[in-house]
């Protein structure tokens, strides 16, 4: 094989098996649906389509950026061969992987239609993709805009020299002319209307677009690549260096800027300037935000709300991604990060700044500026926070902190900011993949820590149900999350303070973290089997429950006629039926009345439910209701 094809597709390496992944997850997802939950597997894929999207440009960006990310486009122009071949040799990978991944992409659908017709599958409109309605307008409107995406990367990198720059212009450029373009031919054309003249519109506009712009920037990218000059070969033009400066008597300047003294300030301006090329992200989301939201005004029949829903669907986890990595990615990259360790600043201190900049970096421009725009440009009936779901929120949360967290650590590991948002998306499908397989693992063994709750119950005299409180609920997940946080941090906080970082030891800290993950979920999954066990209909599968079940059956039918309400004590039950330790230290002091409950239908001599209730001396209660389970009720309690 041609070495310089070689060395062409080396660093498109990593992006291209991401892109595989993503490809085949739905696939995944579809053959072992019996074994995923709804909203992992709605995880899995969404987190797949957001994966394949974001590697196509990536690849594009890549491919150029590369040579500035290691500096080494003074070289690639210095050899003794024309630029047009150079420009070609690249342009020739970068098609044939961005053609076979799509190949790949829309192979995995043709797969899954196959398998829809024997294979059960989670009721979900975005796990279903066999059930999808891909018409050929819509396939190739789609295959068009990713010839766009791909012909104008050369020239948008090029024009922010660096990888993300690219990675963001030439992703939101297209789609935002293309939105504007729609826009025009339905104003052009009010009389029809529908979803149908939606899609002749898109799939027009596409025909129309998506040649013109692909072959203008591809040669512009030629051009672009041509006459490039470059001034400073050392120092790659990436978001901070010195041609991206604020200016030097702005405010912005002055506030960034570092000062004789207030040593800590200083590092926290620092990181705010690495966060530059954030700021860009911001600036092109928020002009596409505000176009979509004027087209959404002009024309509210068209549903640009949904579009909106879509892009911030995209910038939420990408925002979050390069928030935490790009600060100590940049370092890498400029070579730096050896020399800050040496600075009179304790590593603890500039890990915990990183760590705290990137965290405000990420809330701000990930989650207060959507609300800010879409309070500011949005209905207010369609802004009402008050409607949002609770688990909606911490479904957000968790996701949230699940991809922050995971890619600061990734940034610790490896050598540059792509690197680690991508590993932290696969991180995040890997841990994914683990909690529906700890919660099988606990639902198998049936509930491990039973022995330990049932010593809490019994010698604390607490209620049987103490345990399925909504305070053991919410706190169990969030004692299990802590303990995954603090190993990720511990991590990341022992890898920044080395200068180097081998795959053995990438390998070890992922292994480690995803048995922390598994043992986690196993530990909430099993805790609530475990409660489970103590349930109070028949007297629950616990040893001591069985054992006050049955002694207060045989009371009751041995007791006095008429099954009226009665009190008895520990005595009444022992002279039935010998207890457990267990159960006479639970029951020491505590109030035992038995009764009938008229709302279930019985007789004068076979009652349907006896109901015990169980006063402990704390004043809490418990009630054990006996009786046959049939069809989800109680019918009898022989």
């Amino acid at each position: 094989m041609n070495p310089r094809l070689v060395k062409e597709w080396s660093p498109l390496r990593l992006p291209t098996y991401v892109a595989v992944g993503a490809a085949l997850m739905p696939l995944l997802v579809k053959v072992s649906n019996s074994a995923l939950s709804h909203e992992v597997a709605w995880f899995l894929v969404s987190s797949a389509v957001f994966a394949f999207t974001l590697s196509i440009p990536l690849l594009a960006a890549t491919s150029f950026g590369i040579e500035f990310h290691h500096r080494t486009f003074g070289l690639l122009l210095a050899q003794p061969a024309e630029r047009f071949r150079l420009w070609k040799e690249k342009v020739w990978v970068l098609s044939g992987l961005v053609a076979a991944l799509t190949v790949l992409w829309l192979a995995q659908f043709g797969v899954l239609r196959w398998l829809a017709p024997g294979q059960p599958g989670v009721d979900l409109s975005v796990v279903e993709l066999s059930e999808l309605d891909l018409t050929a307008g819509g396939v190739l409107a789609a295959a068009l805009l990713l010839v766009a995406v791909v012909c104008s990367s050369c020239y948008w990198t090029l024009v922010a020299r660096s990888t993300l720059g690219g990675l963001v212009l030439s992703f939101a450029i297209p789609f935002l002319l293309l939105a504007i373009l729609v826009n025009v031919l339905e104003w052009a054309s009010p009389a029809v209307s529908g979803s149908e003249s939606m899609d002749s519109h898109l799939l027009v506009a596409c025909a129309l677009f998506a040649p013109i712009y692909s072959l203008v920037f591809l040669w512009l990218g030629w051009r672009k690549f041509e006459r490039l000059e470059l001034r400073d070969a050392l120092f790659p033009d990436n978001g901070t260096s010195p041609g991206w400066r604020f200016g030097a008597g702005s405010w912005v300047g002055r506030l960034l800027r570092c000062r004789p003294t207030g040593g800590g300030w200083n590092l926290v301006r620092k990181e705010f300037r690495l966060q530059k090329p954030l700021w860009m992200v911001a600036a092109a989301f928020t002009v596409g935000w505000l176009a979509l939201a004027g087209l959404h005004w002009l024309q509210p029949q068209r549903g640009y709300q949904t579009v909106l829903a879509v892009v911030v669907c995209f910038y939420f986890p990408l925002t979050v991604l390069l928030a935490a990595s790009i600060s100590l990615g940049e370092e890498k990259n400029l070579g730096v990060v050896d020399w800050q360790l040496t600075l009179p600043v304790s590593a603890l201190r500039q890990w915990a700044v990183k760590l705290g900049v990137g965290l405000v970096v990420a809330l701000v421009l990930a989650v207060v500026l959507p609300l800010v725009l879409a309070w500011a440009t949005l209905p207010q009936d369609t802004l009402d926070l008050e409607k949002v779901d609770s688990g909606a929120l911490v479904a957000f949360s968790v996701m949230f902190c699940v991809v922050f967290f995971l890619s600061f650590w990734a940034a610790a590991l490896l050598r540059n900011t792509i690197q680690a948002a991508l590993a932290a998306v696969v991180g995040a499908a890997a841990m994914a993949f683990c909690v529906p397989s700890a919660v099988w693992l606990a639902d198998q063994l049936g509930g491990l820590q039973t022995g330990m709750l049932t010593w809490f119950i019994v010698h604390f005299q607490l209620p049987l149900e103490v345990f399925k409180q909504d305070v053991f609920v919410r706190s169990i997940p969030c004692v299990a999350g802590t303990g995954l946080l603090v190993v990720v941090l511990a991590q990341s906080l022992t890898q920044f303070r080395r200068s180097q970082c081998g795959w053995a030891v990438i390998v070890r800290y992922s292994a480690v973290l995803l048995m922390t993950a598994f043992l986690g979920v196993f530990w909430c999954a099993d805790f609530f089997v475990s409660a489970a066990h103590m349930n109070l209909i028949n007297g629950g599968s616990v040893g001591f429950i069985q054992d006050i079940g049955a002694a207060v059956r045989a009371y009751a039918r041995g007791g006095p006629p008429g099954n009226t309400p009665r009190q008895v004590t520990l005595r009444d039950l022992e002279t039935k039926r010998a207890l457990s330790p267990e159960a006479r230290t639970w029951l020491k002091g505590a109030v035992i009345s038995m009764d009938w409950p008229s709302t279930f239908e019985r007789s004068d001599r076979q009652p349907k439910v006896l109901c015990a209730t169980v006063e402990l001396p704390s004043g809490k209660k418990t009630w054990f209701w006996y009786g046959t389970l049939q069809n989800g009720t109680l019918s009898s309690f022989q």
